[in-house]
């Protein structure tokens, strides 16, 4: 025997402390992504790795300025109250020339479409002075988190921006790739009910 039962409130009874048990056994079940939750709950998740390298040479890579790593995830909102946590590891790597020497750094951010939604992290995400090293390598990873409020129930896209702090390099690149020593970046988004 099926049946349907179509109300807006459940409640338990007052003797019974309040609450609603469903036995052992037995289960409630949604048939859509969101359709069972409660605050605090994770409605969805979107994960992303990267794999596609973006070098000074290919993709015009530089210092001085936020640059798109290649890193993003889209995520489609159940409810327009829910946040949106935002976690990343970004892969990144210089050289130096060693022509002018001074600090060397690395920072990232996360941009919501087009738009910065962190602070600027600077030399929070790495910071060396090599001197006037030439051929010094750095090759690692940064690392960030925000909690988002889109208050959307559309399509929302998270990119991941960097920034090289230093003139004196001969190579600037995210996501190596050498066919044997990958390093990819990742992101996920969670969609938290509210």
């Amino acid at each position: 025997m099926s049946g349907r039962l179509i109300l807006n409130q459940i409640e338990g009874k007052p003797g019974a402390s309040n609450v609603v048990t469903v036995p052992t056994g037995h289960k409630v079940v949604g048939v859509d992504t969101g359709s069972v939750y409660a605050p605090g709950c994770i409605i969805q998740v979107v994960h992303q790795t990267i794999n596609d390298e973006k070098t000074s040479a290919s993709h015009g890579i530089t210092n001085g300025t936020w640059q798109f790593t290649g890193v993003t995830a889209t995520i489609t909102p159940k409810l327009s109250t829910s946040k949106i946590l935002i976690q990343y590891a970004q892969s990144y790597f210089y050289q130096t020339a060693g022509s002018n020497g001074g600090p060397q750094g690395f920072g990232s951010q996360i941009y919501r479409g087009t738009t910065s939604i962190t602070t600027k992290k600077g030399f929070a995400g790495f910071y060396l002075d090599p001197g006037n090293a030439s051929n010094h390598r750095h090759h690692g990873y940064d690392y960030g988190t925000h909690l988002d409020s889109p208050n959307t129930t559309s399509a929302v896209t998270y990119n991941i921006y960097g920034y090289f702090w230093s003139s004196d390099w001969s190579d600037l690149l995210y996501q190596y790739n050498n066919g044997t020593n990958d390093s990819p970046s990742t992101i996920t988004l969670m969609e938290i009910a509210q």
